[in-house]
């Protein structure tokens, strides 16, 4: 995601306050037991492509769906997607595999993800709260538990496509025929050092830029 932001944002003073913040928050007095966001991934199903396309009996296999599928993702973050490819079994009469494949960006850099966060919440936020949209009361979400033995959450997140600007355009100029408004993208933030409390939305809360979703 670009943002016309970046340039006027110093995000090492950010971080200062906000460390300077989280300690008093959480009443700890080293900075490495401060939790943290550690990677966002951006996850997106091919199927998602199809399902919004107004050409029918096209599959995943298409190799104009997947081309269409991996540009939109090139020029919403400026990094080159992995593919990934899931094995569905459907049991019925006969058992079949059908494949499933999507496209993910990790961002595990600081810079990376300061400038994700900074045009996640203040660009798409702004457009996502006209449709009285809350971060933390959809039901697309998750808190996955499992990773609690390694003190990290994994916290998951879907919004609509047209929500996002790069998109909106992407779809409405350059790459026809396909609705934005039936698009989703998941949004994995996977965080750190959640060990010192059991309120993880307000934990999460507390972090930087998450509490603009409030």
């Amino acid at each position: 995601m670009t943002s016309q932001f970046n340039t006027r944002i110093d995000f090492t003073l950010n971080s200062y306050l906000s460390e300077c913040d989280l300690l008093n928050k959480y009443n700890i007095s080293n900075l490495k037991q401060q939790p943290k966001l550690d990677q966002i991934v951006v996850d997106f199903p091919i199927s998602e492509i199809i399902k919004a396309s107004d050409i029918s009996n096209k599959t995943e296999n298409d190799p104009d769906i997947q081309l269409k599928a991996f540009l939109m993702l090139y020029i919403l973050t400026s990094f080159i997607p992995y593919i990934r490819l899931n094995k569905i079994k459907k049991v019925g009469q006969t058992r079949t595999t059908d494949l499933s494949y999507s496209l993910k960006i990790i961002l595990s850099n600081k810079e990376e993800i300061n400038l994700f966060l900074n045009s996640f919440f203040l660009e798409t936020f702004v457009r996502l709260q006209f449709e009285d949209f809350k971060l933390f009361k959809q039901k697309p979400q998750g808190f996955n538990k499992a990773l609690l033995v390694s003190n990290k959450i994994a916290f998951t997140t879907k919004i609509p496509g047209h929500s996002v600007f790069e998109i909106d355009q992407i779809l409405n100029k350059i790459i026809t025929g396909i609705n934005p408004r039936d698009l989703n993208l998941n949004i994995n933030f996977l965080f750190s050092n959640f060990n010192h409390t059991k309120n993880f939305k307000t934990s999460i809360k507390n972090m930087p830029f998450f509490w603009i979703s409030e």
